[in-house]
């Protein structure tokens, strides 16, 4: 994985309510006015939602990116078979590393990484 990455997060209700919980309760703790946000954040009529952070350091000893890991363990570890609780985590690196987390939640939908090929504009 690059230096920074692009996150992608589909949650099911119940668990974009525990990540965002986690990541509040983060942010409420801090002093240094560094606040934890997605940059985006989607949504459909059945409740779930997409978080979406851009040229992030996800790094895993950081305590912003480990309010959000821990709840994913978490939905690995105790939550895997209950409904509402389904997530899909994609990290794109700057250098074109994918690494996909799901708690293999049956989803109707699914979100996946696309590559594309930058060429110089001169040709034609």
């Amino acid at each position: 994985m690059g230096y920074t990455s692009d996150v992608t997060i589909m949650l099911q209700p119940k668990a974009y309510k525990m990540v965002m919980d986690s990541i509040n309760e983060y942010n409420n703790k801090q002093t240094n006015g560094h606040r934890f946000v997605p940059y985006e954040d989607l949504s459909n009529p059945d409740g779930e939602h997409i978080i979406k952070w851009s040229g992030v350091k996800w790094c895993t000893g950081f305590k912003d990116v480990q309010s959000v890991t821990n709840v994913l363990r978490e939905l690995c570890n105790e939550h895997e078979e209950e409904d509402g609780y389904g997530y899909k985590c994609i990290q794109v690196g700057e250098d074109g590393a994918i690494e996909e987390e799901t708690n293999n939640w049956d989803w109707g939908s699914d979100m996946y990484p696309l590559t594309t090929v930058e060429y110089p504009s001169d040709f034609k």
